[in-house]
């Protein structure tokens, strides 16, 4: 969940993104932001590895325009569920980051 509004995001702010599972903030989860790389030759994706801190929230600075993407999934016991069953999560958001301001 985004903490603040990415529509109007340019190079230089950051995105405060807040995980949540089960309803509740995931301390230290991964999250991985993908940056779309372009150039005359080719494209490429790069993958940045973040944690989220002890309330669940990652702070991402925005470092280049274009497309990103986040993802992340979040495992937990299914409740009710037997002790080997697991639900699985996962969560992918797909925002624009502008040129600087």
């Amino acid at each position: 969940m985004a903490l603040n509004d990415p529509a109007p995001f340019n190079v230089g702010d950051t995105l405060h993104v807040k995980v949540l599972g089960n309803g509740a903030p995931v301390p230290n989860i991964g999250i991985d932001l993908a940056v779309s790389v372009e150039s005359a030759a080719s494209a490429t994706v790069t993958r940045i590895a973040f944690n989220a801190d002890a309330n669940g929230i990652v702070h991402l600075p925005l470092s280049s325009a274009g497309p990103k993407m986040l993802r992340s999934a979040f495992a937990s016991r299914k409740v009710g569920g037997a002790p080997s069953e697991w639900d699985v999560s996962r969560t992918t958001y797909v925002f624009n980051v502008g040129a600087r301001h």
